[in-house]
Formats: C-alpha cells, structure tokens, sequence
C-alpha cells in the first residue's frame, strides 16, 4: 500500500537550514526543516514540519540512531501559488 501511495503521489521532499550540535565523539543531535510537496491529479500540495535527529559514530561513519517528524502544517493547494 505505501509504495502504492508513493508511487502515486510522486513526493518530492525539500530539506532546509540542518543544524547538528556534537555531543560527544560519537553521538549528536540535530534539526532541519522540510517541506514536502505533492503534483498529481488527485491532490497538488505542500506539508511542512521539522525532523529531530540523533546521530551516533560507528566507526569512521555517523548514523542516524533516530529520526522524529514534527508536522507543522498540512497538505493546501498549490493553485494558490500558481500564476495564470
């Protein structure tokens, strides 16, 4: 079902302003903020939110230990926007 949605909706995630604050050697944590826009038939949109991320160093590489979506505003049409 999800990869059905996905493939229908064609979203298009736009990541801004990524902060990330080291803790230590091997942990930190960080904010960015995205916007994910939507261009079908059915449905023409925005979302926006904001992801919270821990980060952990394995090895020579950081990982994502989590990730946390905070949606701030919900799907509204892109007609708004569109000029005519």
């Amino acid at each position: 079902m999800f990869a059905r949605l996905v493939s229908e909706m064609n979203p298009r995630p736009l990541i801004h302003a990524q902060v990330v604050e080291l803790r230590s050697e091997n942990s930190a944590n960080g904010r960015c903020y995205v916007e994910l826009r939507t261009d079908t038939v059915q449905v023409e949109g925005v979302g926006s939110g904001y992801f919270e991320d821990e980060y952990a160093k394995i090895g020579a590489e950081w990982k994502f230990a989590s990730r946390r979506l905070f949606a701030i505003d919900s799907t509204m049409s892109l007609r708004t926007f569109k000029v005519t």
